[in-house]
């Protein structure tokens, strides 16, 4: 059990500063954004794509989210980002450990909260569930079996079933991920998850990426039976029980659109707090970027030349 007082949250941080997210790794099962590269002074590696309809490209950090940048670092990798050419940089940083967003600035950089995600914190108290809540979390509980997640063999049933839930519903590119994705988590430090079956058929799974005092949810995957049969609330009970206790949850923000409500009510059940993803945006070319939002431009998204299907 975690050694702490209540609600000291920074020295949790500084227990756990490193996250598997920021590794190169991870950075290489994004390859349907694009191609990962490494920057000196940046805690991750560049996932650098190219801009439809140009001959130039932009960059993103890891997906969902990776570690914040240390102002000084930053302000030494900007020559070398500008010197690699890139129109812009876009990363999303992590909700567990607060980006020093006053520092940041000072090397131009902008920071501003993006997106509640949801915590599961042991030292804070969870509200308690509503009666349909209990009762779906013991039905769950006795249908289902969880079993632990074997990615380096079981990384077709994973790429299975997010191809089923792309037919199912509209996913943003970022969330658009390849069967190779789930093959390279295998490789990943932490990658673990929780899986359930019916019949030796993988109907869903929870992915997740852990650390020192971290468990970080990566991706919620499952079939129209799991919908129909509450695989959900069986895994997130689940991963409360056998991590909980030790290890900060970071269960994940709501997607936009018309599914977003119905998963941030049902994550908000198993969550003691919410904190925000910050979205760091940096403008490397100027020039550049204004001739091509000039061609096309989308209101209130970054970089403003592109879509969120691109």
């Amino acid at each position: 059990m975690l050694e702490l007082a209540p609600g000291d949250l920074t020295a949790q941080m500084r227990m756990d500063a490193v996250l598997p997210y920021d590794s190169y790794a991870y950075a290489n099962t994004l390859t349907h954004l694009g191609l990962p590269e490494v920057i000196e002074g940046l805690p991750w590696p560049i996932v650098v794509r190219p801009i439809p309809g140009s001959d130039r490209c932009d960059a993103v950090g890891p997906w969902p989210y990776g570690s914040a940048p240390e102002a000084g670092r930053m302000a030494a990798a900007l020559p070398v980002l500008r010197t690699r050419g890139l129109v812009s940089l876009t990363a999303f940083l992590r909700p567990d450990c607060p980006a020093d967003a006053a520092a940041l600035r000072l090397s131009g950089v902008q920071c501003v909260p993006l997106k509640e995600h949801f915590m599961y914190d042991a030292r804070q108290t969870l509200p308690a569930h509503s009666k349909k809540t209990r009762y779906n979390i013991a039905a769950a509980r006795r249908r289902w079996a969880v079993e632990r997640l074997n990615l380096r063999t079981q990384w077709p049933a994973l790429a299975a079933l997010q191809q089923d839930l792309r037919q199912r519903r509209a996913l943003s590119k970022f969330a658009q991920v390849e069967p190779a994705h789930f093959e390279r988590l295998a490789d990943v430090p932490g990658s673990d998850g929780l899986a359930l079956f019916d019949q030796g058929e993988m109907v869903a799974a929870l992915v997740v990426v852990r650390s020192a005092a971290r468990v970080h949810f990566l991706a919620l995957l499952g079939n129209e039976q799991a919908q129909r049969e509450r695989a959900h609330y069986a895994l997130y009970d689940a991963a409360a029980t056998r991590w909980g206790s030790e290890s900060l949850l970071c269960m994940g923000g709501a997607p936009s659109g018309e599914d977003g409500p119905g998963i941030d009510k049902f994550k908000r059940r198993f969550a003691t707090s919410t904190r925000p993803v910050t979205l760091m945006t940096l403008i490397l070319d100027p020039a550049a970027c204004a001739e091509l939002t000039a061609r096309r431009h989308t209101p209130g998204y970054f970089p403003p030349y592109r879509t969120p299907a691109e």
